[in-house]
This record gives structure tokens, C-alpha cells and sequence, in this order.
């Protein structure tokens, strides 16, 4: 009994050594985590305070370089639109290249029993038709008021750029810079636009949309545009030094509203407009008095003082409808003289009517 007693109080003690030994062992394992841990935090604050202090040597060197202009922002979506200083620069174009072939309708023709001299009939002819490049933008003024400008000008991919037509006395530039619609104006969305410049007038765009061969040599500006039956089309005319009104669309009605000065001194508008290289009318291609050898030294045929041009517009749906109504000023006349020896003067206008169901 005695044993078995001592036995027990043997055990008992060993267990409560290893007890003690396992406790000090892991006190001593924890400590040396703490020292570990403690020397990584000095670590990372010694790194933390070497770079705080190169941030503050390097801090008035960028603050005296100049900074960098950001790059232009490109406007999400197809167009080629560019956010530039506050506003929007877009970039545009259409290139439209055709291989043609054309008739005189004289094919056959007899003069005096004999054939009818040239090559008539069916010739081929490659044509840059419209195509056209172009630069437009605009700049917030105020919350419903944006300054507005464009430049737009033909491109001659087929034909060597040159004179407007083929007429001796013409000096106007078909594919300089500026050459088509371009102008500067204020725009709004509740009280329209006002623009200066140049642009096709309201007759002219009015039934533009209506021309099933438009932007092609044969589209319908000869018949419409014309009054004298010559080359000219005086009433299907991009009018330069004008001033226009373009209003807000109310309801799908919408007008607009053109003056072209003359900018002219002479009494019978027989001279170039101030500013202008050719005639307000155009030059005529047929000569004088229906002889193609003889060309005008002045404006005495066709050319015009002051332009006026409105049109009236609706469009709902499929159905677009309008009227157009244009008037020249004093316009010239060879042929149409009262007293022999002067020029006549008389103004002319026009006026059209257009629906469109689609």
C-alpha cells in the first residue's frame, strides 16, 4: 500500500515537470517571435523615414519643372472629334471618285451635209465629284450660347486643281483653302444661329435632298439653278460675304434666312464685288453676244448687287415639305437693255416648292 502510494506521488511529480518545462519552452519561443517582429517594424520605419526624406529633396525640383500638357482628348464614337481647349475641333471629309462615260447626244449630227467635227458621242471621263475636307468646332460661351466656326474646301483627286471652269476670264479657285461652306458664328439650341460667311443659300439646300443624282456631274443644278438658259447657275449658288439666320427646329418647322451684300460701287453692277475674284452671277462661259471668241472685261451679264434667300421647312416622320424663295438685286443683262448702248438692269428672283415622302 505503502509502494503503490510512493508510486503515485512519483508520477505526480514528473508530470508536473514536464508541465514546467513545456510552458518554458513555449515563453521562450514567444519572446523570440516579439524580438523578431520588433526588429522588422525598426526596419520598415528606418525605410519608411529614408523615403520621406528623398520625397522632400525631390519636391522643389518637380515643383520647378514645367508641367506637361495633357493630350488632346478623343470624343468617343466614329466621328474624328477632338476636345481642345474647353470646346470640340472635328475633323471631316468625303471622297467620292468615279470612272465615267458620257454623250453629247450628237452623235450622227450633220452641219452644212457634213458629220459634225470632235469626238462626239459616248467619251469616259474619271470625276472627283464633291468630294470635299473640312475643319468645324465649337466653344461653350455661356450655358445655351457656343461660338461656332468651319472651313471647308474641294478636293480635286482626279482633275489638276485650277480655275472654277473653263472660261478665259475666270480667276476663282475651286480647291483652295475655304473654297466651299465656311464661316464664324454664335449658335444656340432655344433661339438658332447666326453665321458669317459663306454658304449655299436657303433656295439651294432647300430641295437639295430632293436630287437623286446629287454630287455627281449629273445632278440637277443646271436645271434648277439656272435662269439664261447658259452655263451659269445663279440660283443654285454658294453665296459668299453673307450674313444668315438659322433657327431652332419648333415642332419639325424650321427657316432660314440669307443676305449676301453687293459690295459693289458701280451703278450697274458691272463690276468684280469688293473682295471677290469673279463676277456675283458668274462669269459667262459664252462670250459676248453668244460669241465664245469674245470675252467680257467687266460684269456686264448676269451679275447681281444684293441676294436675298429664304426657305421654310417641315419635316415629320416620312414627310418633308418646303418653300424657297430668292432675289438678286439689280442684275445685269446683255441683250436686255431699254435705251441701245447701256446695260439692262432688272432684278430677277425664283421661287420652288418641294415635297419628299419616304
Amino acid at each position: 500500500m505503502t509502494l503503490q502510494k510512493t508510486s503515485i506521488a512519483i508520477a505526480v511529480s514528473l508530470a508536473l515537470g514536464c508541465v514546467g518545462n513545456a510552458h518554458a519552452d513555449q515563453a521562450s519561443d514567444m519572446q523570440a517571435k516579439l524580438d523578431a517582429l520588433q526588429k522588422q517594424v525598426q526596419e520598415l520605419q528606418a525605410q519608411m523615414a529614408a523615403l520621406r526624406k528623398k520625397q522632400e529633396q525631390a519636391a522643389p525640383a518637380a515643383a520647378a519643372a514645367p508641367a506637361k500638357a495633357p493630350a488632346n482628348e478623343v470624343k468617343a464614337g466614329k466621328e474624328l472629334v477632338f476636345k481642345v481647349g474647353g470646346g470640340e475641333v472635328q475633323l471631316y471629309g468625303h471622297a467620292d471618285v468615279s470612272l465615267d462615260d458620257q454623250t453629247n447626244g450628237m452623235t450622227g449630227f450633220l452641219h452644212n451635209g457634213l458629220p459634225v467635227t470632235g469626238h462626239n458621242g459616248w467619251v469616259a471621263d474619271v470625276s472627283s465629284n464633291l468630294s470635299f475636307f473640312g475643319v468645324r468646332g465649337n466653344r461653350a460661351v455661356s450655358d445655351d450660347l457656343k461660338g461656332v466656326f468651319q472651313f471647308e474646301t474641294e478636293i480635286s483627286y482626279a482633275a489638276t486643281p485650277g480655275a472654277s471652269d473653263q472660261a478665259t476670264d475666270t480667276t476663282a479657285q475651286k480647291f483652295e483653302l475655304g473654297s466651299r461652306n465656311s464661316f464664324v458664328g454664335l449658335q444656340s439650341e432655344e433661339y438658332g444661329a447666326i453665321k458669317l460667311g459663306k454658304t449655299d443659300t436657303p433656295y439651294k439646300t432647300a430641295t437639295a435632298r430632293l436630287d437623286p443624282f446629287a454630287s455627281t456631274p449629273g445632278d440637277y443644278n443646271a436645271i434648277m439653278g439656272n435662269s439664261g438658259g447658259d452655263n451659269r447657275t445663279e440660283f443654285d449658288f454658294r453665296a459668299p460675304h453673307s450674313v444668315w439666320y438659322e433657327s431652332p427646329n419648333m415642332s419639325g418647322l424650321h427657316a432660314n434666312v440669307l443676305v449676301s451684300p453687293g459690295q459693289n460701287r458701280s451703278t450697274n453692277t458691272g463690276l468684280y464685288a469688293q473682295g471677290e475674284p469673279d463676277c456675283s452671277g458668274g462669269n459667262s462661259t459664252g462670250g459676248i453676244n453668244g460669241n465664245p471668241d469674245l470675252t467680257p472685261t467687266s460684269c456686264e451679264d448676269g451679275s447681281f448687287y444684293t441676294l436675298y434667300s429664304a426657305d421654310l421647312t417641315y419635316e415629320s416622320g416620312p414627310l418633308y415639305a418646303t418653300v424657297a424663295y430668292e432675289l438678286h438685286k439689280d442684275v445685269n443683262r446683255i441683250g436686255d437693255e431699254i435705251v441701245p448702248g447701256t446695260i439692262g438692269i432688272r432684278d430677277e428672283s425664283a421661287y420652288k416648292l418641294g415635297v419628299q415622302y419616304t
